[in-house]
């Protein structure tokens, strides 16, 4: 969100937040109208462009030399010099403390070695990347690309006190947005200020890709540590992309490569999924996180995403795609297409957006040299920077013994009848027995994570009380959650209050998000809507109401971790960053008002108003890109929230999953019951395929006892990881106790001191 930090933001939603929630509370559960947002709406900032465009001030004129390249020195400080191209304003980035310079678009003699011709060419030598459809005959937009070497172009660039401007504009076309560079600590800040937007004919901008070719690399290149005379080098080097994709992936920069598809491509905060054409892209693993990166030998820079990165997508190419380069950039998303119905026996036809998401697009690149030129070094800097703005709340304490996230599968629901039947697997005081025979087994330190508690197990959103009679009611919570105090655990209740099936008592026209074609989203294969975040938070306020009482520690919300979405309805839109404004507000006031609240995968923008998140994930994915995964996020995390991966019941690799989580330093997990998996067949919940207690109870306490041995790292940061060989990764913690997880032959090792304390 422009013109503010979140942590501003969450602070002063902390202050108000008792009054605007309680507010809210009243106004929706005791109404049956639809929600009025609108006020509510206001508490937490639209998106507005607060950077200023300057328009009329005299050109700027280059003072110095020109470099052999035709570059002039446009800023510096410092850290760094920014290096311009007046002709084709192409840039180069200098890092002071070596000289090593990141270039926005190859150099002439790289140039020389490309294959392709035309637009694509042309794209390589610009600093950006224009995406626009113009309206044609027949009433119809048909999708263009532009750059800096059109000849439909006119540009201008200006001097102003923090920084320099480029204006790009084309006249014939009535469109018109501008770049702004200005020096950092330790880096470079890019804006396209909202202000410099413009439309005035029949074309539509779609989207801009800020610097695509910013440290580009051909395949399988020598590291040339060479300097030229002036400080600026080629680009040779050893290095890889770093991507957002799952835990965080590296490309690296081979000589031989597949090319398959089409490249990573993926927004951040995942795809919109209640409008646009490419809606189905919401279902894939979601990007977490807003940065990617770069690293080139010895140097390497991250790209964190600021204001306007829930309209933002990271794209990353391999040679033989677009180019023969590695490439990693931001795409900024202005417009979408979605599909429009226009009678009920023609198809649908795309149609674009009214008018232009708002808000100005931030982006900022942050050097690295030397020992921290990795993604080790990129997670180091990303959680400081979180820390920084207050997005990653307190330090967590010490701890005698590690936590065991341990989901209890109350209940769940199946089809019978034309009707729901509900389905007990664990009641409160079986759940007992689970905690005390665990405790019996040396488990020592639980948190609970209690499930399908509700009424037909929170399958109507609307009608979740009382507590389920066949689990033992309110008074058998109550007993469940006494007992787990007197052994020093905690129980959380999970909701799940984004997501709404359809025979429900919520109405998708009331409650529901609306898309752009101004109908209520709806999943056919879900076979559910999108709850409109002032219901989920109305609903929260109304759990927190009825289980605190009973002694609850918090909330787990389901969905809240990982979906972002717009609300498009005439008269209450909403934006993404409202929406996860929102979010945060929730997960704040829970931890307020009950002590913990926690989510399922753990977007980075809820990570300062949880205490834990469950299911990370730390597995490999399927893009075809990616050589290597690697703990970023884990990292990020690591010393500040608790986490865990997959519950260790539904691993589809057993050992080496385990494995995995214990090299990424993350807490143990198991999703259990007291009855059979086989119970939960047919239900919402039959991807559990073995739960019974029973039968897991030996490996829970066997696996416990292994992940314990690492207690003493649970509060302090990861600080370092590295491939010693193939298969053999080293985690190292800020105290100095390093791991070594080996893949080959199943070993995990725990060091401190130089001497092996356990696995050896």
């Amino acid at each position: 969100m422009a013109g503010y930090s979140w942590g501003r933001m969450r602070r002063w939603l902390w202050l108000a937040s008792l009054a605007i929630l309680l507010a809210i509370t009243t106004l929706l559960l005791t109404g049956r109208g639809e929600p009025k947002p609108d006020p509510v709406l206001a508490l937490v900032p639209a998106v507005a462009g607060q950077a200023a465009y300057y328009e009329g001030e005299a050109a700027w004129v280059p003072d110095g030399k020109a470099d052999s390249e035709g570059y002039y020195l446009a800023l510096g400080n410092e850290q760094a010099a920014l290096w311009l191209h007046p002709e084709t304003t192409q840039l180069k980035l200098v890092n002071k403390q070596n000289g090593y310079a990141w270039r926005s678009s190859p150099a002439d003699t790289e140039l020389e070695q490309e294959t392709v011709k035309g637009l694509l060419l042309g794209n390589l030598k610009s600093p950006f990347i224009l995406e626009f459809s113009q309206l044609k005959s027949g009433g119809k937009y048909t999708p263009e690309l532009a750059n800096a070497t059109d000849n439909r172009l006119e540009t201008t660039i200006t001097r102003y006190d923090a920084g320099i401007q480029v204006t790009y504009s084309w006249p014939k076309l009535g469109i018109r947005f501008a770049m702004q560079y200005e020096l950092m600590d330790g880096g470079l800040k890019v804006t396209i200020p909202e202000r410099s937007l413009r439309e005035q004919g029949d074309a539509r901008i779609m989207a801009i890709s800020v610097l695509p070719f910013l440290g580009s690399a051909a395949a399988a290149s020598a590291t040339d540590s060479d300097s030229g005379s002036d400080g600026l080098n080629g680009d040779k080097d050893d290095g890889y992309l770093f991507i957002p994709e799952g835990p965080g992936g590296l490309i690296r920069f081979e000589a031989e490569r597949l090319v398959v598809g089409q490249g990573f491509s993926k927004r951040v905060y995942g795809s919109e999924p209640s409008g646009g054409a490419r809606a189905n892209e919401w279902v894939t693993r979601p990007v977490a996180y807003p940065v990617f990166g770069v690293r080139h030998g010895a140097d390497a820079y991250l790209a964190i995403i600021r204001d306007g990165a829930y309209e933002a997508r990271v794209k990353a190419l391999s040679p033989g795609m677009k180019s023969n380069r590695y490439s990693v950039n931001v795409d900024f998303i202005y417009r979408e297409e979605y599909m429009r119905q226009t009678s009920r026996i023609s198809p649908a036809i795309v149609t674009l957006q009214d008018g232009l998401t708002g808000g100005d697009r931030v982006v900022e690149y942050r050097l690295l040299a030397g020992d921290q030129a990795d993604y080790a070094g990129m997670a180091m800097l990303y959680q400081a920077d979180l820390a920084a703005r207050g997005m990653l709340g307190a330090r967590l304490e010490p701890v005698d013994a590690i936590p065991l996230h341990l989901d209890i599968v109350g209940g769940s629901t199946r089809a019978a009848f034309n009707s729901r039947q509900y389905i007990a697997t664990t009641t409160y005081s079986q759940a007992e027995q689970m905690l005390r025979a665990l405790t019996a087994r040396g488990v020592s330190n639980i948190t609970a994570f209690y499930s399908g508690w509700q009424r037909q197990a929170g399958e109507d959103a609307g009608r979740r009380y009382p507590l389920a009679d066949r689990l033992g009611g309110a008074a058998g919570a109550q007993d469940f959650i006494t007992a787990a105090h007197e052994l020093g655990y905690r129980v959380l209740f999970k909701e799940k209050l984004v997501w709404a099936g359809d025979h429900g008592s919520l109405s998708p026209k009331r409650d529901a998000i609306y898309g752009m074609d101004q109908a209520a989203f709806f999943d056919k294969w879900l076979e559910a809507y999108i709850l409109h975040p002032l219901r989920t938070i109305a609903l929260g306020m109304q759990s927190m109401e009825r289980l605190g009482p009973l002694g609850a520690d918090g909330l787990h919300y389901d969905a809240v971790g990982e979906l972002r979405y717009a609300d498009y309805k005439t008269g209450r839109e909403q934006s993404r960053a409202q929406a996860a404004g929102l979010y945060q507000a929730l997960l704040g006031y829970t931890q307020q008002q009950l002590g913990l609240s926690a989510v399922d995968y753990g977007f980075a923008d809820t990570l300062g108003d949880v205490n834990a998140v469950t299911r990370l994930p730390i597995e490999p994915g399927s893009d075809v890109l990616v050589d290597e995964y690697v703990p970023f996020y884990p990292m990020v995390l690591h010393g500040y929230v608790a986490y865990s991966a997959q519950p260790g019941n539904l691993r589809s690799q057993f050992a080496e999953e385990q494995l995995k989580a214990l090299e990424y330093g993350a807490v143990p997990a198991y999703s259990l019951a007291w009855s059979s998996a086989r119970a939960l067949k047919d239900t919402l919940d039959d991807e559990i395929f073995s739960a019974r207690f029973s039968g897991w109870e030996d490996m829970v306490a066997e696996e416990y006892a292994r992940f314990n041995e690492l207690a003493a790292t649970y509060h302090l940061r990861i600080v370092d990881h590295r491939r010693l060989d193939d298969g053999v990764y080293e985690t190292v913690y800020e105290d100095g106790t390093r791991t070594v997880a080996d893949y080959n032959r199943m070993t995990f090792k725990t060091m401190r001191d130089g001497e092996v304390q356990y696995g050896g």
